[in-house]
């Protein structure tokens, strides 16, 4: 039995999800909504951009740091003044989660798993593979269910349709939560690593997660 030090398992979530600040890059991405010599304020299509990831461009050329202001990195806005026309177009790293939602995930998992509160308490470090899949279903179906609720995205009073080019969080999930049941038979199975953990563990999980 051993602590997970917390900024640990947010960086291995991180890794198996694909979420770090590096992951996820859009290329020259039209912003919202088209210019028009009026509006200043603008929409990359994306929310939680990794902070200074971003790059305008204006008609092909990029936009000095001092001709954008107020962005705003969990809404995905900026403001262009003076306001322009033509093609603006916007270049950024972004991430699905916070880290204050991983760690949600993390602790979802950890207490469907063992009934603990926190990820950061006293469990076997063979369980951890167990636990960052359970986490990684939590993740999926946190945005099954947002994609499910809406299929837009705003900011700046402005939306964008998100449902175009997303991933199938569903099924994603799905293969989340059968990978934890491969991987808590595993474990179960393996007499060494099953031998310190308390019954009812064993009696909950096994029956609750592998169906057996």
């Amino acid at each position: 039995m051993a602590n997970w030090d917390v900024t640990s398992a947010i960086g291995s979530l991180r890794s198996l999800l694909g979420d770090g600040s590096t992951d996820k890059f859009e290329f020259k991405a039209n912003v919202y909504p088209t210019p028009d010599t009026v509006t200043t304020r603008f929409f990359v299509g994306q929310t939680r951009l990794v902070p200074n990831s971003l790059e305008v461009f204006h008609n092909g050329a990029a936009v000095s740091p001092s001709g954008i202001t107020d962005i705003d990195t969990a809404k995905g806005s900026f403001t262009y003044v003076p306001a322009p026309s033509g093609e603006v177009l916007a270049s950024f790293y972004y991430q699905w989660f916070t880290d204050a939602e991983m760690l949600e995930f993390l602790n979802e998992g950890v207490n469907m798993l063992l009934g603990l509160e926190s990820v950061s308490g006293d469990f076997a470090i063979g369980l951890r593979p167990t636990l960052m899949q359970f986490a990684c279903y939590n993740a999926y179906m946190r945005k099954a269910a947002e994609f499910a609720e809406a299929v837009e995205a705003s900011a700046a009073g402005y939306t964008f349709k998100r449902d175009q080019a997303s991933p199938n969080w569903k099924e994603l999930a799905k293969a989340a939560m059968e990978n934890a049941q491969a991987k808590l038979k595993l474990y179960l199975d393996n007499p060494v690593g099953s031998a310190a953990v308390q019954l009812r563990f064993i009696s909950y999980a096994l029956n609750r997660y592998v169906g057996q």
